[in-house]
């Protein structure tokens, strides 16, 4: 037996405990660790399942529960063998089990914005969709609105039916089910104004109802229905300047189910961007919540953040509550008052529960979709998401499409579905989900490349296919022998990458284009182009540039300038216009793509002389512009005629303008020749002005 002092004994015990405090400590961060990168099932099961494997691209899925079968209808548009977009619906049971899809349309038109509510008391499911093509498409699609049925058990749809004829319906469609009323109760835009809709599904009768008669455009209004109050919140963005598509708030509309009582609000107050709004309602607590993306830079090309933010039933006291990545709530509890949902944090994603009225969060991690590729895993992007929280079940249900590299098509986006229920507690009896993988992108023989359609404008040029386009576009414009530089600011494309639209900086009367596009393709393989030269002329009788550096119209001719062309302004005889001019030392005539030019109008004297008309044509220039000044007036000589020269100063949308106006008659008929320029561009153009005027030639 060994024996040890008092002062060794502590020794050895103060040794051991430190020992056991540094495993302990040691073994609770490793335990810490553990519980942080792994995935378990406390506050929801939770479980992602990819259901279509298919080699083309499907987007927008929506769906309704049936909990009396036991079933979940999906609906959701996929690419066909042409590109077009087509609707499918599909069904699964309420863990996404025994998925079963089919084709619903095939129809040569593009389909977009599918959605479906589910009637219990006629047993009928009601699909809707809208035909046309994005915001913008080369070709033109009108733009309906239609709607199909089918019982649950039934594989086809039937009853095909047009709700919204041509043009009539701007974007998305949102709709809900009054069961008390036996109503579907549709929100949309038309025209860019809040619309509502009633279909009487007893009668058959569709009535809609436009509410709002604003300059500002409205966008993509997100409704939720209280159907004891018969009352429809709806949420939209608004632009804050007409005419412009970014800078816009969000507003709240509440309206009877009849179309009646229509009041509004606006709940955001920024100089960002507010879009794609998405309304739960919390009735026990008199309040809503809104999921929007803001763009702080006040254009939705800027980065995005995702935002929550509540307010009373009426809209006041709008607040936001929550900042997060890609957060999508799923419901909200209505006795606690409790939010479920989704959100992203540093490249990880969780579920959610988060309790507003002590701002707290807890947090379930969950696996993040990757793909597999030669590189690794790559996390998928996932977008249009549809979610929903069943309170009596404490069931979860969502659906989503989910993206992914696809090699020689881009992209290609899958459904994915999800399901699962909140534990509130208990403990889950399910081995939690280790991971979630999309399948490898499936080969497809891609269409033969194809153009549909090619056409010019004055303003712009729409080049249309059957095919995704790799970029950059290759095209020269002349216009007059010059060539016409454009930037990429100025290409947009279109119908889902499938075309593209040039615009011009200012319309052109005539020119002549060469382009070149090329599909995406394998890289391996030689690459799929058309290429073509278009030709544009607006030109009629009044004249046309057929002497080089000379416009020759049916009463008078002019010089044209070294590198100036031709253009189209309403009103004028011709208008001809420095299509290259840049302004890089004033911003904002860079802004508005101003570009130097004069302009030659006429109309008959009416019996009154050159003075007369002079005084006539400067008084109505100070009258009509408040910040013009007169800063010079000449009489001269043109084409042995008397003329009258006005030099004036004018202000505009915060810039410096200069006008010279020259006044010639001959006849019973007089011409203005008006040229304008940038006050700093004054003395560049001062001589040039002056000796265009007095190249002026009457032909009569």
């Amino acid at each position: 037996m060994i024996n040890m002092n008092f002062k060794s004994r502590y020794l050895i015990i103060f040794l051991v405990l430190a020992v056991v405090a540094v495993v302990l400590a040691d073994g609770f961060y490793i335990y810490k660790k553990q519980v942080i990168s792994s995935y378990a099932y406390t506050l929801a099961e939770f479980v992602q399942k990819q259901q279509t494997f298919s080699p083309y691209t499907k987007y927008e899925p929506s769906f309704v529960v049936d909990k009396v079968r036991g079933k979940i209808y999906y609906v959701f548009k996929a690419m066909d063998d042409n590109d077009i977009w087509q609707i499918w619906t599909a069904t699964t049971d309420l863990d996404g089990n025994d998925w079963q899809q089919v084709q619903q349309t095939d129809s040569p038109e593009n389909k977009q914005r599918p959605g479906i509510v589910y009637d219990p008391q006629d047993d009928l499911l009601y699909y809707f969709y809208r035909t046309g093509s994005e915001y913008g498409a080369a070709e033109k699609i009108p733009r309906r609105l239609i709607t199909a049925v089918k019982k649950p058990e039934e594989e086809k749809w039937h009853d095909e039916r047009e709700l919204i004829g041509n043009d009539g319906i701007d974007d998305t469609i949102d709709i809900s089910l009054d069961s008390s009323r036996h109503n579907l109760i549709l929100v949309y835009t038309k025209d860019n104004q809040i619309t509502t809709a009633r279909m009487d599904l007893d009668k058959g009768t569709f009535q809609e109802t436009v509410h709002t008669q604003t300059a500002e455009m409205n966008f993509i209004p997100n409704m939720a229905y209280d159907e004891s109050g018969d009352t429809v919140y709806i949420v939209f963005s608004r632009a804050r300047t007409p005419g412009t598509f970014d800078n816009k708030d969000l507003w709240l509309a509440r309206v009877n189910g009849d179309g009646s009582n229509y009041r509004e609000m606006r709940l955001t107050k920024t100089n960002c961007d507010n879009a794609w709004p998405f309304i739960i309602l919390d009735l026990p607590r008199h309040q809503f919540y809104v999921v929007y993306r803001l763009f702080e830079e006040g254009t939705a090309k800027a980065k995005e953040k995702i935002r929550l933010g509540r307010a009373n039933l009426d809209g006041s006291n709008w607040e936001s509550r929550f900042n997060a990545q890609g957060i999508q709530i799923y419901g909200i509890d209505p006795e606690t008052g409790v939010l479920y949902g989704t959100y992203g944090e540093n490249n990880k994603h969780y579920f959610i529960v988060y309790d507003p009225e002590k701002d707290k969060l807890q947090k379930q991690l969950i696996p993040m979709i990757v793909q597999k590729g030669s590189k690794g895993d790559e996390p998928a992007y996932g977008d249009a998401a549809y979610r929903t929280w069943d309170a009596e079940s404490g069931r979860l249900f969502g659906a989503q499409q989910v993206c992914g590299k696809a090699g020689e098509r881009g992209i290609e986006c899958q459904i994915w579905t999800y399901t699962g229920r909140v534990l509130k507690g208990e403990k889950s009896t399910l081995t939690p989900q280790a991971k979630a993988e999309m399948a490898f992108p499936q080969h497809c023989q891609l269409p033969e490349f194809k153009l549909i359609k090619a056409e010019t404008f004055s303003n712009k040029i729409k080049i249309n296919t059957n095919r995704k386009l790799s970029t950059p576009v290759e095209m020269r414009i002349t216009s007059g022998g010059k060539e016409i530089k454009w930037d990429p600011s100025q290409l947009n494309p279109v119908d889902q990458d499938k075309g593209f639209e040039l615009r011009f900086s200012v319309p052109l009367a005539s020119y002549e284009v060469y382009y070149k596009v090329c599909a995406l393709g394998d890289p391996s393989k030689p690459r799929e182009c058309l290429e073509d030269t278009l030709l544009y002329s607006s030109v009629g009788t009044s004249g046309v540039s057929e002497v080089p550096g000379v416009f020759e119209g049916e009463q008078f001719t002019i010089s044209i300038p070294q590198g100036w062309v031709q253009t189209q302004m309403p009103g004028t005889l011709v208008t001809i216009t420095n299509i290259n001019e840049s302004h890089p030392q004033e911003p904002n005539a860079q802004k508005i793509n101003f570009k130097s030019y004069f302009a030659v109008s006429s109309d008959n004297t009416q019996g009154r002389s050159l003075n007369q008309i002079f005084e006539e044509v400067k008084a109505g220039i100070l009258q009509a512009i408040s910040s013009a000044s007169i800063t010079g007036v000449s009489d001269e000589t043109i084409d042995g005629m008397p003329a009258k020269f006005i030099e004036l100063n004018l202000t505009q949308q915060d810039i410096n303008f200069t006008v010279m106006l020259t006044i010639v008659m001959k006849g019973d008929k007089y011409f203005v020749i008006s040229f304008n320029t940038t006050t700093n561009k004054r003395q560049e153009y001062k001589n040039l002005f002056y000796q265009t005027a007095k190249s002026f030639k009457f032909r009569y």
